[in-house]
């Protein structure tokens, strides 16, 4: 069985995100609906069961909206650049199976700024989920030397550090304190 639906994606900082995409989400924060938090969502879509398909998300046909673009970045041909706040992107998602899934977005930050990638999911046009417009995503950062020096007391000093492209893969988690479970989606 094959089950297709849209993602649509807009980013209020900057980001690139490749086809290689297993599925990429994002939307400005939208209306806030405390009523539908994440555990509501993830109880209604009980029994869970890890052993769902596969997914493949592509650019949907007239999926660039206002402020993004498709073109190269980081090394990569053909991603989605969304370097403005309120930038948008839709892909198509098709699933082998109806199911949970845990969104994998592969993706860099621009280097352009520094700020936290934020961003919100719709799937099929509706927030499934409270959290889900309040998605963060990690940037990568690196030492801007291997030279450590030392200060008076012979400790070596931790080096200043600066942003990096490196094409990550990174699932959108929970943020509760004491977890690190992803999200889980129902496609």
């Amino acid at each position: 069985m094959t089950m297709g639906g849209k993602i649509r994606t807009a980013l209020r900082r900057c980001l690139a995100a490749g086809l290689a995409v297993c599925l990429l989400a994002a939307l400005p924060a939208a209306a806030a609906d405390f009523d539908n938090p994440y555990s509501a969502y993830a109880q209604e879509n009980q029994p869970f069961s890890e052993q769902a398909g596969t997914a493949t998300a592509v650019f949907a046909p007239d999926g660039l909206g206002a402020g993004a673009q498709r073109g190269a970045y980081g090394g990569r041909q053909d991603v989605a650049v969304l370097a403005e706040a309120g930038a948008s992107v839709t892909f198509a998602v098709q699933v082998s199976a109806d199911g949970l899934y845990a969104i994998v977005p592969e993706y860099t930050g621009c280097l352009e700024t520094d700020k936290t990638i934020k961003m919100g999911l719709q799937i099929d046009g509706a927030q499934p989920f409270f959290e889900a417009g309040e998605l963060e995503l990690p940037r990568c950062y690196e030492n801007a030397t291997n030279d450590f020096e030392t200060d008076a007391l012979g400790n070596e000093l931790r080096p200043e550090q600066r942003q990096c492209v490196y094409w990550q893969q990174t699932p959108f988690f929970q943020e509760e304190v004491g977890t690190n479970a992803p999200y889980y989606f129902h496609l």
